[in-house]
């Protein structure tokens, strides 16, 4: 299952987003989540867009548990360490 937390400011880019992994991995696949508590325990996977800093430290610990993580869009400084990328 592949869950796609959505950005509520950004609703048509969630829409975009979802209908392309939707596409790739068919629908019953991708399951939209509100928030990051809706996530089983357990490894995931999990796409999100346009992530906030405000929840880089709930995604280390997605991290630590060896789920994989897909970032969509800008990042702040704190995901942008998180993901190893160098923000200019």
């Amino acid at each position: 299952m592949i869950h796609l937390l959505g950005n509520t400011r950004d609703p048509d880019t969630t829409e975009i987003v979802r209908r392309a992994f939707e596409r790739s991995f068919t629908r019953g696949q991708v399951r939209q989540i509100e928030s990051l508590r809706e996530l089983p325990a357990g490894d995931v996977i999990l796409v999100v867009v346009s992530p906030s800093d405000d929840i880089a430290d709930d995604l280390a610990q997605l991290v630590a548990r060896k789920s994989k993580i897909v970032l969509q869009g800008a990042l702040g400084p704190k995901l942008a360490r998180l993901a190893g990328i160098e923000t200019v």
